[in-house]
């Protein structure tokens, strides 16, 4: 009898980023929350609050949401880069990206946050921390309110086991469980039975949670600044029907800021709207302790600019971007790029529709356009692989052939490895008639992503024209 947190399923987990340290970050929506527009507000935040604060990010991951927030911060401080694989921190370490700031006040650590340990020691002023999108990584325990005093865990089972059931996961992964009757901690039960119905399934952040209870041990001043998904709540009845596990990610479950929140009972939090219907539910939480009364109201004042600036307004912006229903006129894509920043990811979601307009764009609109992909690729991150082939693609697209050739290629030295590079440059070289070099590419584009019907498509009309 196991429970969830303590089996070998969250070791798949920590695995899974340990090996896959770069790749890992494709098959999770990252974009919502490492992007220059969310690094920026939190940048603002920490400077008007506790300027000259020692920053740590835990879970860095690609290291582009640090990127961005360096290039944002007007009083810097010292700056850890910190993540569970030591492998992506000595890549991290090793890029150009960060340059600037490596050895001024940035520096890197390898830390695993369920036997959490400081990176340095601790100053008089609050430590800011950053969770970006990691929480739900951590360990999760499962419940079923049967009664006001009936409480029963969520155990993992063997295949075999009679009456076991089972969880399904979109990378074929599966769980198998049963409901049993075992002690819990206090605190966790008290909880349940005050906030949750009966008959709720649920999910607590164990992990989480006992992350948070050592960092306000060992930081008597701390401001936590959180991007995660917050979907369950004792109001909302949408996931009762079962234990609210991602299907869409690799291994992981849903944070419940609601029980941090109660369980933890910071000095002060703050949490942005969410809308249940929007299907990525991604909130900005802030939480803090030992702070002073002046700093309280300004960190309050801060947190009210960002509820009206949140994440949410870049995701559902991203989102809608991302569904292309509608085939958005020149004005008004650049008005969104100028108000998020040039930001890469909503270029991204909007490079099909610039397509559209630019087989027949005016030349007055192409120079425009160049001049906005500049801007573009200035704000870019070397880690950020599919942005260099998108913009190529714009630039082949309006006939900028010799433009795409040479960004392609000087892109070509960094050695990419991913599809969309392979793609677009077989795509560039069938356009210059170089259909040797581009049945090479559109080899190891299909490699990559045998699913890909653009590829396929393009691999037999390279095939035909092959001399």
């Amino acid at each position: 009898m196991t429970k969830l947190s303590q089996s070998g399923f969250w070791q798949l987990q920590s695995e899974f980023f340990s090996l896959n340290p770069k790749d890992a970050w494709s098959h999770t929506p990252h974009t919502v929350t490492n992007n220059k527009f969310i690094a920026k507000t939190y940048a603002r935040l920490s400077d008007r609050v506790s300027p000259q604060s020692t920053v740590i990010e835990l879970g860095a991951g690609i290291g582009e949401f640090a990127y961005h927030f360096l290039s944002n911060k007007s009083s810097p401080g010292k700056y850890w880069i910190t993540d569970y694989s030591q492998n992506n921190l000595d890549y991290l370490s090793s890029i150009n990206d960060y340059r600037n700031w490596r050895y001024a006040y940035l520096d890197f650590a390898q830390i695993d946050c369920t036997q959490y340990s400081p990176p340095e020691a601790i100053s008089d002023k609050p430590v800011v921390f950053i969770l970006n999108y990691l929480l739900d990584s951590l360990a999760h325990d499962a419940y079923l309110k049967v009664c006001g005093t009936l409480i029963q865990t969520m155990t993992v089972a063997k295949k075999n086991t009679p009456g076991a059931q089972s969880i399904e996961f979109s990378n074929e992964e599966t769980l198998y469980y049963q409901l049993e009757k075992i002690e819990i901690e206090p605190e966790i039960k008290n909880y349940i039975q005050t906030h949750w119905e009966v008959g709720q399934q649920l999910t607590i952040p164990i992990g989480s949670i006992t992350l948070i209870k050592q960092l306000k041990t060992l930081y008597p001043k701390a401001i936590l600044i959180i991007t995660d998904k917050t979907c369950q709540h004792p109001s909302n009845n949408a996931y009762s029907e079962d234990f609210s596990f991602q299907k869409e990610g690799s291994i992981s479950c849903t944070v419940n800021m609601h029980a941090i929140e109660n369980i933890i009972q910071p000095e002060f939090f703050f949490q942005t709207s969410m809308d249940s219907s929007f299907e990525l539910n991604i909130a900005t939480t802030v939480m803090a302790w030992g702070l002073d009364e002046n700093m309280t109201k300004h960190l309050h004042g801060e947190c009210e600019i960002i509820r009206k600036r949140s994440i949410y307004d870049y995701a559902m912006l991203n989102r809608e971007l991302a569904l292309e229903k509608n085939t958005f006129s020149y004005p008004f894509l650049k008005s969104q790029l100028e108000q998020f920043d040039y930001d890469p990811y909503l270029f991204l979601n909007m490079t099909s529709n610039f397509h559209k307009h630019l087989h027949s764009a005016s030349s007055q609109l192409k120079a425009h356009f160049i001049d906005l992909l500049k801007k573009i690729q200035r704000a870019s991150f070397q880690n950020n692989h599919r942005l260099i082939p998108s913009i190529a693609s714009c630039y082949r697209v309006m006939g900028e052939i010799e433009e795409a050739e040479v960004l392609m290629r000087k892109h070509q030295l960094s050695g990419p490895t991913n599809y969309y590079f392979y793609r677009e440059m077989a795509t560039l070289q069938f356009c210059r008639r170089n259909m040797l070099e581009a049945n090479e590419f559109i080899d190891f584009s299909i490699e990559k992503n045998p699913g890909c019907a653009y590829s396929r498509s393009l691999k037999d009309q390279i095939v035909k024209d092959i001399p």
